[in-house]
């Protein structure tokens, strides 16, 4: 990874780890057997990734706010309960 991909990647997990707080990178359910699913970012294909889905995170970094994280992380945790879904299983998430 070449130093302005390694800037990037860390300005996004930054930016993931500040939107999100003391909560680690991850989607928590209510559901026993998939309390929480981990999710990151991929320099490699510029996506946020949870499992086998993921979502494109094309956006510059003076673009990057609260709410295109809060759009984003939103898309990739509905792609995976419809994964999730097609599966067999409802994930359930906190109120």
């Amino acid at each position: 990874m070449n130093g302005s991909n390694q800037k990037r990647t860390d300005f996004i997990n930054n930016a993931l780890h500040e939107f999100r707080g003391i909560l680690a990178l991850e989607f928590y359910f209510t559901n026993k057997e998939y309390p929480y699913i981990p999710y990151y970012y991929d320099p490699n294909d510029d996506c946020l990734h949870a499992d086998d889905v993921s979502v494109p995170f094309h956006y510059k970094e003076e673009e990057i706010t609260n709410a295109v994280i809060d759009k984003s992380l939103y898309e990739l945790q509905m792609k995976l309960m419809t994964l999730f879904q097609e599966r067999g299983i409802t994930l359930y998430e906190y109120d």
